[in-house]
């Protein structure tokens, strides 16, 4: 596990999309209750990070904070319509190849965007890391 953040690196050569379903079923079995799990390799996470820093830079730069929303799939162009109705001064929402970028220009605690309200906007769940612990997580795998 890395850094109690809901994060575990691993090895294995199943399919992702496999993978994800096998875990969900020993996490049911194991806690009685659905979690829903995202698998991405490396590689990827290793591009979510440059696509978050070349997409958000200067507000990376100048103290903003960027979340990575993990998704199975990008959602329906209606849903995502819906998440990027959100947006506002504070929170800005944007989507990569598969997965959501919020931008938070300020803390977490003054966010207008709540994880229900995104969720239902979303159609959906998702997982959300900042883009500082994907950072981390890079270079603990390359170690």
């Amino acid at each position: 596990t890395f850094i109690a953040s809901g994060n575990v690196i691993f090895d294995a050569p199943a399919k992702p999309a496999l993978l994800e379903r096998r875990i969900e079923k020993q996490l049911h079995s194991a806690l009685g209750y659905e979690v829903d799990t995202f698998i991405r390799s490396l590689a990827e996470v290793r591009q979510v990070v440059a696509d978050v820093e070349g997409q958000f830079a200067a507000q990376l730069a100048n103290g903003s904070k960027v979340y990575v929303g993990f998704l199975r799939a990008l959602p329906p162009v209606e849903n995502q319509r819906q998440v990027m109705a959100l947006s506002n001064d504070v929170d800005v929402m944007s989507f990569g190849e598969r997965d959501l970028y919020w931008l938070c220009h300020k803390s977490m605690a003054e966010t207008t965007v709540t994880g229900p309200r995104l969720a239902k906007a979303l159609g959906g769940s998702t997982t959300a890391r900042n883009i500082t612990s994907l950072r981390k997580l890079i270079v603990t795998c390359e170690v």
